[in-house]
């Protein structure tokens, strides 16, 4: 193990990070939520997909208006606008777009390797429940 100890790592998800959500309330419960559905914890494909669904999901029920009488044309341009103004915590970080269209609205997660193996996040500080260790213990 020593070889990796006090590695990093980083990425858009860490199931040790318990970031709101709009949707499913918290990173906690959406990683129990899949473990029950799926038996796994959720990857980082798995929580960005979340964090997305929360972000149209989000966006429209603020922002959007009602899209059946709209053209198609309408409808596109409704969503992009709803997606657009999202400024909202979801178990990715916050999600905010600028005007060209680029999230911008949170950091990306990092965890660190630990003596037992384990890997916990420790940035952004705000958020993460363990401290970087910096400079690394030497071997």
């Amino acid at each position: 193990m020593n070889d990796v100890t006090y590695n990093m790592a980083a990425g858009q998800f860490h199931p040790g990070i318990d970031f709101k959500d709009p949707i499913l309330g918290s990173t906690s419960n959406v990683v129990s939520l899949w473990q029950d559905q799926f038996g796994t914890l959720p990857n980082d494909n798995d929580a960005t997909t979340v964090a997305a669904a929360a972000v149209v999901i989000t966006g429209l029920q603020k922002f959007g208006t009602k899209l059946a009488n709209l053209s198609i044309e309408e409808r596109r341009t409704t969503i992009r606008y709803a997606i657009g103004s999202v400024n909202e915590e979801t178990v990715c970080g916050v999600v905010a777009f600028n005007r060209f269209g680029q999230n911008t609205g949170g950091l990306p997660v990092t965890w660190q390797v630990l003596e037992d193996g384990r890997t916990v996040p420790v940035l952004p500080a705000s958020a993460a429940p363990a401290t970087l260790r910096v400079p690394a213990p030497t071997w």
